[in-house]
């Protein structure tokens, strides 16, 4: 059961992460895929 909920926790920041992209891009006025790429270059993995 452990891992499955490992997999739940990570779609769920995942998707957290892109709304909140959504809602800065939109109070900026800026394209989202500018934070949807800092969010993918921070977050994936090193090497």
């Amino acid at each position: 059961m452990s891992a499955a909920i490992d997999i739940v926790q990570i779609v769920v920041t995942i998707m957290g992460l892109g709304v909140a992209a959504q809602v800065l891009a939109d109070r900026l006025r800026i394209p989202s895929v500018v934070f949807c790429s800092l969010q993918a270059s921070s977050s994936g993995r090193k090497g």
